[in-house]
C-alpha cells in the first residue's frame, strides 16, 4: 500500500518536474539567447603589420554587420575572428544552451560540442577542394560542388527547389547550393574565378607533372638515403608511372579532340595527378549516375590581389537546415537567405 502511494505521489509531483524541465528546455528552443557577450572563444593574435591592421579592421565591421543582421535564437552566438594571407573574416557558431550549463553570473554559456557553424569571409569560395599538385605557381585551380548539389540524397528535392524560397532582396546576389548555401557580395555580382576549359586542364596538369617527380624524389631520397640501389628503383617506378599519366593525358586530348573548348566537369571532387586515366570511365566520362564537378581557376593575379586588405569579395555560408532540423538551425538558415541586410 505504501510504495502504490510512493508511486501515485511520484507520478504526480515527478511528472510534473518533468514537464516543468521539459516547457523550460523548450521555451529555450524558441527563444532569442542572443550573444555570448565574452566571445570566449575568440582567440585571435592582433596583427602587427599595417596589412594585418587593415584586414583586422574589416573583420571587426564583419562582426558588426552580423550582429546587426541577425540574433541567435535556441542557442547562444559568438564568433572567433581569423586572419589569413589570402583570405580572413569570421568562423560564427551557434551553441545550445541549458539550465545547468551556467557561468559564474549565472547566464547560459556555450555547452561543448553542440553547435553549428557558418562563415563570413572574404575571398573564400565554399563547396570547393584544390587541385593542389596544378596550384603550385601563384595560380590556384579547384573543383566546386556544383549548384545544386547535395552530399545527402534525400535532401536533394529539397535543395533543387530551395531558390524560390530566397528573398528578392537576397536573391539579386550571386548564390550558390551545395554542401553548404552561400551568398556571395563581388562587384557586378560576378566572383573572379574563371571556368577552366578541357585543354586547360589537360595542358596545365601535364606541364605540372614535372613538379610532381621532383616533389617524389626528395621523398624517396628522404625514405632510401642509406640504400643507393633502392633510391635508384624507386626513383625509375616513379618515372614509369608518370610517364604513364603523360601519355594518359596524350590520349584524352586525342579523345576529346571535338570538345577542348567545352569547360572541364571532371568526375571526381578530388582531383590529383593519377586521375588522369584513360579507362572506359575516365576523368572527364563515368557511370549513368555520376555527379560531375565542374573545374575552376583564380588566375595569378588575381591570388595576388587577395593578398591585399581590399576584398574582392564576401561570402556569407550557411548549412542547409529546414524546420525539422530545430529552430536553432533552421533560424540560422532562413535569416542567410530572408533576413540578413546584404546591403549593410
Amino acid at each position: 500500500m505504501k510504495y502504490a502511494m510512493w508511486l501515485i505521489a511520484f507520478m504526480i509531483f515527478g511528472g510534473q518536474n518533468l514537464m516543468a524541465q521539459s516547457n523550460k528546455e523548450q521555451r529555450i528552443q524558441d527563444s532569442v539567447i542572443g550573444w555570448d557577450v565574452k566571445n570566449r572563444y575568440d582567440k585571435l593574435k592582433l596583427p602587427a603589420d599595417e596589412t594585418g591592421k587593415q584586414k583586422l579592421a574589416i573583420v571587426n565591421k564583419m562582426a558588426e554587420w552580423l550582429k546587426a543582421s541577425y540574433t541567435p535564437v535556441g542557442s547562444i552566438g559568438e564568433y572567433q575572428r581569423f586572419i589569413g594571407v589570402n583570405n580572413y573574416g569570421l568562423n560564427f557558431q551557434a551553441w545550445n544552451v541549458n539550465y545547468n550549463n551556467l557561468d559564474e553570473q549565472k547566464h547560459f554559456a556555450p555547452v561543448a560540442e553542440e553547435n553549428i557553424r557558418a562563415q563570413f569571409t572574404v575571398n573564400r569560395v565554399y563547396g570547393a577542394s584544390p587541385i593542389s599538385f596544378m596550384s603550385k605557381n601563384k595560380e590556384w585551380f579547384f573543383t566546386m560542388q556544383p549548384d545544386g548539389y547535395s552530399p545527402n540524397s534525400t535532401e536533394k528535392d529539397k535543395r533543387a527547389g530551395l531558390q524560390k524560397n530566397i528573398d528578392p532582396n537576397v536573391a539579386k546576389f550571386p548564390t550558390w547550393v551545395n554542401e553548404w548555401i552561400t551568398i556571395y557580395i563581388a562587384p557586378n555580382n560576378k566572383l573572379p574565378m574563371q571556368l577552366v576549359t578541357k585543354e586547360q586542364l589537360l595542358d596545365k596538369a601535364a606541364a605540372s607533372l614535372e613538379g610532381v617527380f621532383e616533389d617524389k624524389k626528395k621523398e624517396e631520397v628522404s625514405r632510401w638515403k642509406e640504400n643507393e640501389k633502392g633510391l635508384n628503383q624507386a626513383i625509375e617506378r616513379d618515372k614509369k608511372e608518370i610517364d604513364i599519366v603523360r601519355n594518359n593525358i596524350r590520349l584524352l586530348k586525342e579523345k576529346y579532340k571535338n570538345s577542348l573548348q567545352e569547360p572541364a566537369e571532371v568526375v571526381d571532387m578530388q582531383v590529383d595527378w593519377r586521375s588522369f586515366t584513360i579507362d572506359t570511365w575516365d576523368i572527364f566520362k563515368g557511370g549513368p549516375n555520376t555527379v560531375y564537378f565542374p573545374v575552376y581557376t583564380f588566375d595569378a593575379p588575381t591570388v595576388e590581389k587577395m593578398k591585399s586588405a581590399k576584398p574582392l569579395f564576401l561570402a556569407v555560408a550557411v548549412p542547409y537546415a529546414n524546420k525539422n532540423t530545430g529552430n536553432r538551425d533552421y533560424e540560422l538558415y532562413t535569416s542567410a537567405i530572408q533576413n540578413i541586410n546584404y546591403e549593410y
